[in-house]
């Protein structure tokens, strides 16, 4: 049915939302947004006129933007980075542009459905970037009814910007979402949208070929449900006369603002009332509000000013085909002696075996102070070439040096040579801390940095809150910050080295996959074991690479036809310098399940750690890829920090992964926390592929590295969906599977010594509490039946701190109008615990797990709306907004059951009057005595006691004494 989901879907890209943690040049100012950066996927086939329609698309944007934000905003400036393997026309050499940096990016058609619009944080976050396709300027292809669906191309770009940029959302019906509600404002049926003035029909398709919809008309409505059939779907006009808003629904000509909540203009109004993603989300809040608030806009930035001509400036170059790296070390003396400098020397020798052939790498490293090139540049051809680089590395070495002092012989070295055509990095292996960097200035290092396009990527053991400026300065100039401990346990090095090998190619195409990695202490004749699943679309250089920090253990690999290999079998490969074996699979690895075994023969505990990578096995593989970050850098107590991972199959989603974040704490351990993709507390949209949860578990103040683990039990009932031929955008991989990557580091720091956000893991002790429950944002009406004169509500139960633990109560609000719930005014009431047949207000449930609560209204009139919000509070008070807001009725919607609803799981039983169905007297009387007996023991004790904790706010007090009344 590719017509109808052409207007479901709409809007064909992904959003991430996160973007503290991506590198981005972006800046805004003088009202122009500079360094924007578009790149174009070596997937896409050579086409110059895309970059024609992407300079045109920009320019009506700016100008649609200029005009949207009321003179404050336009694109200045914009560069498109074309591959490496297209002509170059008028292009220049890339500089510190890189794929995986970029704001907006053009992925190929061939690549399958591109994903639904997947959010990755909350109302009023920055995004990560905009994912498109070319086919977004054809102008035949989203046609339906001979209308395009899409609209005017220049405000479909503002929509998507608003979305990565202000962290507003959709104010149309989603796939999956309602498209009609019924207005307590208008009392008629009306479609989602924002504004109300927009006009658009109503229609279906019989037939999935249809090329003419069919209306839906009044006589269409069902006479006891006054409700369009399901098949029937809403759809504006593309010419708007009533309404200039808004940009959030769909794009339409005539629609130039955003909804915002100034009563005297009707054409502009915010829509509170309809259920779409917009007011989920933000709580009824209009788009304009949010974009307001943010850094853009707040506290008057960007005051409205007179552009004479908003066409950005554009520039295009090209992407480099190799990469140029200097590896510098600058560790202190002290972690040199106690191991550290060796461990960081094992992740360096990993990247030099790891890294692409053509590769040109230098080394340096601070000696006594001094900056010393232990090797000039070596392109990597030949395994040799890569062992000279090996030994080439630091035994130890006693740093201390200033940052702006290790870069001037890296940047020599980089720059000589010269050479337009690559990718010119450092990667910093450091250790402890520098009491000369406080005194460096992140704009020196800057310039030393961007004006030659050099991207600073470092590795941090135990860093220390004075690292802020190099921290600040790997992000800006396009490289990652990576932070690790110096724990038994900690892959945290080697990780980041995984993921700084794939920073040069885009993530959908890995050069290598990270599939296991894993560390431990192991004693004397004691063995770690594991196993990995080598699915059909790797298995190409299949290694086993083993780091150790005594003597040479045993270590054997069994293939999935039994064959075993160990240190006698070829590609068996021991560097007893670095302490580091790699065990080869030649050509192709069988698919199936491997096994490997290691067994420590020393009288010391040793540590080993377990890396496991391979390649796809060819570039017309799709093989499974996942991609994690944070939503901040930098918490304090009364913050938060998201985690995010995010699992793709080409351009598919893939559902129904265990996905679980190790948090790496310089104090208190590691905490283990499994991310989901339900919808709820931190996760935005079910099943959308993005996992996803919010960290609360801090054991004081400093940096933590976080690290992501991707597993999957083959589950024998599900038919297996990986075709990325299918018309079906997510897909479900059933054989077993294992990713790793690194999500990134973040530093909390606390506001003085005596405040802490929230308990550590290993004690329930805290002195200030100041994380409420997280707001509950997919509160769902699972059915209404008019005889119960019930309503059935449900929710995903939040925590105590965001979504950790269990909450300790909740607050179920109901109104008869959206806007006195919005205010808690007039008819808004709390419901009380006698008024439920299921569910226990002072009982919330485990985080994560389905609520079910079932309401009686025994006495509501049969026209009236009832409209219900929840909010839940923790044990020490704080309480979560308002979750957001359902409407339901009796007589004036009709019955309903979510198709989702299981009424076995909610059982409510009624006595009817039939004598065979009344319960024994006798046995009631018996009840009825046991009952009272235990209210006046109850009365007893409660009798001397102090109240301690005030349950219901002034609200309570004023509740409307005949019950049930709303």
């Amino acid at each position: 049915m590719a017509a109808m989901r052409a207007v479901l879907g709409l809007l064909i890209l992904t959003i991430r939302v996160s973007g503290i943690t991506r590198p981005t040049n972006i800046v805004l100012e003088n009202n122009g947004y500079k360094n924007i950066l578009v790149a174009i996927h070596p997937s896409v086939p050579e086409d110059p006129t895309l970059i024609d329609s992407i300079k045109k698309v920009f320019t009506e944007a700016s100008a649609n933007i200029y005009e949207a934000t009321y003179k404050r905003v336009y694109f200045q400036d914009v560069t498109v980075l074309i591959p490496a393997t297209w002509s170059s026309g008028t292009s220049s050499p890339a500089g510190s542009e890189m794929y995986n940096n970029a704001d907006v990016v053009f992925t190929s058609s061939e690549l399958g459905r591109p994903p639904e619009k997947r959010s990755y944080s909350g109302c009023g976050s920055p995004g990560i970037r905009i994912n498109l396709t070319p086919d977004v300027f054809n102008l035949t292809k989203y046609l339906i009814n001979r209308i395009d669906t899409l609209g005017p191309r220049g405000l479909f770009l503002v929509h998507q910007w608003a979305r990565f940029r202000w962290g507003v959302f959709e104010e149309y019906a989603l796939p999956g979402e309602k498209e009609f509600y019924i207005s307590p404002t208008t009392g008629n049926i009306e479609g989602v949208r924002c504004n109300i003035n927009q006009r658009g029909m109503n229609f279906y398709y019989v037939n999935k070929d249809d090329a003419q919809p069919f209306y839906c008309r009044s006589n269409d409505l069902t006479k006891a449900d006054k409700h369009f059939p399901d098949k029937c779907h809403f759809y504006t006009y593309p010419s708007q006369h009533r309404a200039s808003a808004s940009i959030m629904s769909v794009p339409r000509t005539g629609v130039k603002f955003f909804c915002n909540d100034n009563d005297s203009d009707a054409s502009k109004i915010h829509n509170y009332e309809a259920p779409n993603k917009q007011n989920r989300l933000c709580g009824q809040r209009s788009t304009w509000s949010v974009i307001q608030d943010s850094p853009d806009f707040k506290n008057n930035n960007n005051p409205p000013r007179v552009i004479a001509d908003t066409t950005p400036t554009f520039k295009v170059v090209k992407a480099a085909k190799t990469r140029r790296v200097v590896l510098a070390f600058d560790i202190a003396g002290n972690d040199a002696e106690e191991g550290i400098s060796h461990h960081l020397r094992q992740a360096a020798a990993t990247y030099i075996e790891n890294e692409l052939p053509n590769t040109q790498i230098g080394i340096t490293s601070v000696d006594n102070d001094t900056v010393k090139i232990r090797h000039s540049l070596q392109v990597i051809q030949s395994q040799a070439d890569r062992n000279r680089l090996k030994r080439s590395l630091p035994s130890k070495s006693f740093g201390s040096g200033n940052l702006t002092d290790i870069i001037v012989p890296c940047s020599s070295i980089l720059l000589t040579p010269t050479e337009y055509s690559v990718s010119k990095e450092i990667i910093l292996f450091k250790s402890g801390s520098s009491p000369k960097r406080s005194s460096e200035n992140t704009t020196d290092i800057l310039n030393m940095l961007q004006p030659h396009g050099i991207k600073l990527h470092v590795i941090h053991i135990n860093s220390s809150d004075s690292e802020d400026a190099v921290e600040f300065a790997a992000f800006k100039s396009g490289g990652r910050y990576y932070h690790g401990i110096d724990d038994i346990n900690s892959t945290s090095t080697h990780d980041a080295v995984s993921d700084i090998i794939n920073r040069h190619t885009p993530q959908d195409k890995p050069s290598s996959i990270l599939l296991v990695s894993r560390s431990s202490v192991v004693k004397q004749w004691q063995e770690v074991n594991g196993e990995v699943f080598i699915d059909e679309d790797v298995g190409l250089n299949l290694s086993f690479n083993i780091m150790y920090s005594e003597t040479e253990p045993l270590i054997t690999t069994t293939s999935p036809q039994k064959i075993v290999c160990n240190k006698n079998s070829g590609g068996y490969n021991h560097d007893q310098s670095l302490k580091i074996i790699r065990m080869d699979v030649p050509g192709t690895a069988k698919t199936g399940m491997w096994k490997y075994s290691v067994i420590n023969t020393d009288s010391r505990p040793q540590k080993v750690t377990v890396s496991i990578t391979s390649k796809p096995l060819d570039d017309q593989r799709h093989p499974i890829f996942i991609d994690a970050g944070l939503s901040s850098v930098s918490v304090t107590p009364s913050g938060k920090v998201m985690i995010w991972t995010e699992v793709n199959k080409g351009s598919h989603p893939v559902l129904g992964m265990d996905v679980t974040a190790i948090v790496e704490r310089q104090n208190g351990g590691s905490v283990v926390l499994e991310l989901l993709d339900n919808g709820a507390g931190a996760d935005i949209t079910k099943d959308d592929g993005v996992y996803s949860r919010y960290f609360t578990q801090f054991s004081g103040d400093g940096r933590y590295s976080v690290k992501i683990e991707v597993t999957n039990i083959p589950d024998s009932t599900l038919e297996n969906s990986g075709d990325l031929n299918t018309d079906e955008v997510a897909v479900r991989i059933n054989t077993p599977i294992r990713r790793a990557t690194v999500a990134g580091s973040f530093l909390y720091k606390s506001t003085n010594q005596n405040t802490q956000s929230a308990p550590s893991t290993d004690s329930d002790d805290f002195i200030v509490d100041l994380i409420p429950p997280v707001r509950i944002t997919d509160l769902t009406v699972m059915e209404t039946p008019h005889n119960d004169k019930t309503v059935v509500l449900q929710w995903t139960a939040p925590g105590d701190d965001l979504d950790f633990k269990s909450a300790t109560s909740y607050d179920i609000l109901v109104s008869s109008t959206i806007e006195d719930m919005m205010h808690g005014h007039q008819s808004m009431r709390y419901i009380l615990q006698e008024e439920l047949l299921e569910g226990n207000l002072l009982s919330p449930k485990e985080s994560g797990t389905t609520e079910t609560f079932v309401i009686e209204f025994p006495y509501v009139a049969s026209s009236k709306l009832l409209v219900f919000s929840v909010k839940a509070t923790d044990a020490v008070g704080n309480t979560a907004e308002k979750s957001n807001f359902v409407t339901t009725g009796f007589g004036l919607v009709p019955d309903y059951v979510h198709t989702d609803h299981r009424p076995d799981k909610v059982r409510v039983t009624r006595v009817s009057g039939d004598a065979s169905s009344k319960p024994d007297t006798s046995v009631s009387l018996i009840i009825i005595g046991g009952i009272l007996a235990l209210v006046c023991v109850i009365a007893s004790i409660t009798f001397g006691c102090k109240f301690i904790k005030l349950r219901r706010s002034e609200n309570v007090n004023n509740v409307v004494k005949e019950k049930n009344v709303v």
